[in-house]
């Protein structure tokens, strides 16, 4: 897919999963102290989805990892059917250096050759200006979901893309 600085973009596969997990939680659990959320909220929020769950989930959406030679550094996830970014996390120390956006660009353009006229997310509060810099505006708040019964408040957001 996509090489620079030593991170390449690709396909994601089964084998993947545990590092996805671990990218996941990590970044996740980046988020204590910021304010947005609290101790339960991300608990939940950081240990969400199994390997087994994340492979299972391969057959039916589209994933794209990072990895530099030695290390899975980032992931996301994008639901064609639903049209819908389901996540996007790139291990703190890999954090701003463009890698988070290169894999919502390529996820993007896997939509666009899906031929979905728009892309949704709910973006933690805390993503939601990542997102705006690429192209998503707001929608509203809504109460998203964690796996314990809990939920966190996010911003739906939705990009166009071009015909």
């Amino acid at each position: 897919m996509s090489e620079a600085a030593g991170v390449r973009l690709r396909p994601a596969n089964p084998a993947d999963a545990a590092a996805m997990v671990a990218v996941h939680a990590a970044s996740v659990d980046a988020e204590r102290g910021r304010g947005d959320c609290d101790d339960r909220q991300i608990r939940a929020w950081a240990w969400r989805h199994t390997p087994e769950q994340l492979a299972e989930r391969m057959s039916r959406r589209v994933f794209v990892v990072a990895e530099t030679s030695d290390d899975l550094v980032a992931y996301g996830q994008l639901d064609i059917v639903a049209g819908v970014l389901r996540s996007l996390h790139v291990a703190p120390e890999w954090q701003r250096q463009g890698i988070g956006e290169r894999v919502a660009e390529a996820l993007l353009a896997k939509a666009h050759a899906a031929g979905l006229s728009a892309v949704g997310l709910d973006a933690s509060l805390n993503a939601v200006p990542f997102y705006r810099s690429l192209g998503f505006t707001e929608l509203d708040r809504v109460d998203h979901p964690l796996a314990n019964g809990r939920s966190m408040t996010c911003v739906r957001m939705v990009k166009r893309l071009t015909p």
